[in-house]
């Protein structure tokens, strides 16, 4: 996990779990083992957004984190899901989530396309 190199798309499942929280997506362990990184890394990066908005203990933030919070901070709750997690759909349930991103090939070979 130590070699993780975060991405828009990563950045973007942070910002909707910090924005909206974890109402019908993956639990933090299972989207940390997604991305390929630990869940004090999500931890870390959550602390990123609040940087942003002036809270929390953290003064600094990544450029990536930045960019993406300016890019999406105006998004609505399913708008910003559909980047996200666009696997999930509207209507599916938490274990049916979980289900599917282990089966998405975008999650098992971190092979990388831009976000819209």
């Amino acid at each position: 996990m130590n070699d993780h190199r975060w991405i828009e798309k990563d950045d973007a499942i942070i910002f909707y779990i910090y924005k909206f929280g974890f109402d019908n997506i993956p639990s933090k362990s299972d989207i940390a083992k997604k991305i390929g990184v630990s869940v004090g890394s999500i931890n870390y990066r959550l602390g990123n957004f609040k940087a942003i908005e002036g809270l929390g203990k953290v003064n600094h933030y990544s450029a990536l984190s930045e960019k993406v919070y300016s890019k999406y901070k105006n998004y609505s709750k399913s708008r910003l899901r559909s980047i996200a997690f666009p696997e999930t759909g509207a209507t599916m349930k938490t274990a049916q989530i979980v289900e599917t991103m282990a089966g998405n090939k975008l999650y098992q070979d971190r092979a990388r396309t831009a976000l819209p």
